[in-house]
């Protein structure tokens, strides 16, 4: 799990102001300008001077790009026990920002926004920790990519300047679009296939702390429309703001509490800012504690925050009213200042609200980001129900949807529930099913007009939950809610999935298998660096293994018992399985400085598949007992910023439920950044029956995942349900009902998965 640490970043000297006829002048006419850029985590701090010419802003297709770095990386805090550094490689990377449309793109990790999707128009989240090269790692880096070695013969820990002109040779099919250029330099180990990023022996297991240069335009894209989001400072019911509908289908904020639904707020006045979820990701996610505390607050941007302005308008129940336009005055803490604040957004009557909002953004150079759209938003009285299929809910073939829904407080509300069902995830064969009608006095709902929807085959489905109720003073009272997740079938051949039985503690270096699952059957008794003491607690948790197992955590331990919901699967098929290995594999690996040995030489791993970037959790490649839930790409450019050219799709859905509310939803690869929580207290987005404390010993959750596998090369596509066991804060053997797929399963609680709380506060076995 990362730490949060205040380093990394800091651009040292600011651009000029754009000369007359566009030319790019620093202050004394002079021409190149030069970009200051250093990261500072220790021990291999690093600075650059990035000089550049108005040219570089552009590029094509086919065509080459070059780029003049003048970097020192200061290797003082070199010792021998990292191994021996034989050169440092000095190079740049861009990713896909904006695509030939001009629409945002995620690049190779989505933070608060997403460009990727479900068969089902749920966005997907994804997390890799550090960078890959093409250049350098053989895989999974990108078209725009420049890289220098510098031998190092002499002294290894001293300053050592770094000077080259980086060239980038784009390929023919380069894809048009508005590229973002990273500096990164690395160290190559004597006796390690790959090399290793310098902040890669900092104090973290990784970094969003990057060293970026402005937008390079490659082709002749579209202007680039920046995603803006309203309102998103009132965090409400798992929600913190909206996107417009013109970004629908092309990028979602990655809500976590809560699958996304149309944004509903508590009557009352409001102010309406501009934020920007893509520079500010910190303020565009409703607060999850533990998870969030990683969460970026502020990209490195060259935008100039007091160059453009916005018009804007809102239609409500009480009619229009234009809002004016106002100049941008600066940078905000989630966007930009506008002058006078933000439009006042009066939601005191309750109903259904349009605001269109219309503006641009400059950067540094004079290009425009066109902003805004329409944003769509009711103001209603807070309602809430439950329903019986919740949210990530999965199921298996020859089950129905259950439309049930019980309306709290107990209003005859009208309900209507919406699903559309995707057999073998086909977009083509997509079938719609509606339930519409009034709850009774009591607030139950049940449709009966016609049959439930029956899920015949294996697919994906999302639905929609809205229950609506006007009072006799004509007060709106609503409630919407979204669930999605995989049909999977009886009996699954080739896919299975299962909670992550690897675990990133006391790696066992001495074994081929690292440990595997010895790591994690006698991972009460670990001891690392920082936790040298036995019995220890445990720290960072995963899901129960089997969906029969419960998983016991204390309930104040360790950094508050922080819960990593994490998911991998077997797969069957020897072929299938043979390319994901080969597409996942790496070459060596560097676990990161928690989890080396003490006073003894580093470890570098080979040959090895990460399960977790985010927890360091590895098998080894050749008899791997788990896989990550990952795409697999074309051999060259990253999967999940170029999914165009995936030679197989994975993700998964997950959703965890705590009685009462949502705790964790979200569609992912593998993981995404900061997917946990920790016990207590927890906002847990703003949602209903939180309560101040977040978890008590003795509540249970129910964690439940479902994967997708689409094989592009034979068509086949494999999907796979699991619904586990609670997390629990006391003991026993108990049985529990899952009402979604009527049956009854029966909870063994085994050592692998339980644990007992004492009264020091250690977990220790039952």
């Amino acid at each position: 799990m990362l730490n949060k640490i205040s380093t990394g970043v800091a651009l040292a000297a600011v651009l000029a102001a754009i000369a007359a006829g566009g030319c790019v002048r620093n202050a004394s006419g002079e021409r190149p300008e030069v970009i200051e850029l250093e990261s500072l985590r220790p021990p291999f701090p690093w600075t650059a001077a990035v000089r550049f010419h108005p040219a570089v802003l552009a590029a094509a297709p086919g065509a080459t790009w070059t780029v003049e770095v003048d970097a020192t990386a200061d290797l003082r805090g070199y010792r021998e026990q990292y191994g021996r550094f034989t050169e440092l490689i000095l190079a740049v990377q861009a990713h896909r920002r904006y695509d030939e449309r001009g629409f945002y793109r995620s690049g190779p990790v989505s933070i608060a926004l997403s460009s990727n999707f479900t068969t089902t128009g749920l966005p997907i989240e994804r997390f890799d920790g550090w960078p890959t090269l093409t250049a350098l790692h053989g895989k999974d880096g990108s078209p725009f990519e420049a890289v220098k070695a510098f031998p190092l013969d002499g002294r290894i820990a001293t300053k050592h300047k770094l000077s080259a002109a980086l060239t980038v040779s784009l390929p023919d099919d380069t894809p048009v679009g508005w590229y973002e250029p990273r500096i990164m330099i690395f160290a190559r180990v004597e006796g390690v296939p790959d090399p290793v990023m310098l902040e890669n022996y900092g104090d973290n297991s990784n970094t969003q702390d990057l060293q970026l240069l402005p937008l390079v335009r490659v082709g002749e894209p579209s202007a680039p429309h920046i995603p803006w989001t309203v309102l998103s400072e009132y965090y409400y019911r798992g929600q913190a703001g909206t996107l417009p509908d013109e970004d629908k289908n092309h990028v979602a904020v990655t809500s976590r509490s809560g699958f996304v639904s149309q944004l509903t707020l508590k009557p009352g006045s409001y102010t309406a800012h501009v934020a920007l979820p893509s520079v500010f990701p910190l303020f565009s996610l409703a607060p999850i504690d533990g998870g969030q505390e990683v969460i970026t607050e502020r990209n490195l941007n060259y935008f100039a925050f007091d160059r453009g302005e916005v018009h804007g308008s809102i239609d409500g129940p009480t009619g229009r009213r234009d809002l004016g336009t106002r100049r941008m005055a600066g940078e905000g803490a989630s966007g930009p200042l506008l002058e006078g604040g933000g439009f006042p957004v009066d939601l005191s009557a309750t109903g259904d609200y349009t605001i269109r909002l219309a503006g641009y953004l400059e950067d540094r150079y004079g290009r425009r980001f066109e902003g805004g759209g329409t944003y769509r938003v009711t103001a209603a009285q807070p309602l809430s129900f439950s329903t019986s299929c919740k949210p990530g809910t999965s199921f298996l073939v020859g089950g129905a949807y259950p439309a049930k829904v019980n309306v709290n407080p107990p209003f005859p509300a009208d309900v209507r529930v919406e699903v559309d069902y995707y057999p073998n995830s086909d977009p083509a064969r997509k079938v719609t099913w509606v339930g519409a009608g009034k709850a009774n006095r009591f607030g139950h709902f049940t449709p009966h007009a016609g049959p439930p929807l029956k899920f015949d085959e294996p697919g994906e489905y999302v639905s929609r939950t809205e229950a609506r109720y006007v009072d006799a003073r004509g007060e709106l009272w609503l409630h919407r809610q979204t669930s999605g997740g995989v049909v999977a079938p009886r009996q699954p051949e080739v896919l299975r999935i299962h909670g992550t039985r690897s675990f990133p503690y006391e790696i066992r270096y001495e074994r081929d298998d690292l440990g595997a699952e010895a790591r994690f059957a006698s991972r009460l008794d670990m001891t690392t660096p920082f936790l040298p003491f036995r019995p220890s607690p445990l720290p960072d948790p995963f899901a129960p293994h089997e969906k029969t197992d419960t998983l016991f955590i204390p309930s104040g331990g360790f950094n508050e018992s922080i819960v990593e919901p994490h998911v991998s699967m077997s797969v069957n098929d020897p072929a299938l399985r043979r390319r994901l290995v080969d597409g996942y594999r790496l070459r060596s690996a560097m676990p990161s400085p928690l989890l080396q040995p003490h006073g003894k030489s580093w470890e570098y791993l080979e040959d090895v598949v990460q399960v977790s970037a985010d927890s360091a959790a590895w098998f080894a490649a050749k008899d791997a007992l788990e896989l990550p839930i990952l795409p697999v790409g074309d051999g060259r450019w990253h999967p999940f910023s170029f999914p165009e050219r995936n030679r197989v799709d994975a993700y998964a859905y997950l959703g965890v439920v705590r009685p009462g509310f949502p705790v964790m939803t979200s569609v992912l690869q593998s993981e995404a950044i900061g997917l946990y929580w920790s016990a207590s207290p927890n906002r847990f987005g703003e949602q209903f029956n939180t309560g101040f404390n977040g978890d008590l010993p003795g509540d249970q959750y129910r964690i439940q995942a479902g994967a997708v596998v689409k094989d592009r090369v034979t068509g086949k596509k494999l999907l796979r349900r699991l619904r586990r066991g609670d997390r629990r804060g006391r003991t026993g053997r108990r049985r529990h009902v899952d009402s979604a797929a009527g049956r009854t399963t029966a909870c063994d609680v085994g050592r692998p998965a339980l644990l007992r709380l004492s009264r020091a506060g250690h977990a220790r076995h039952p």
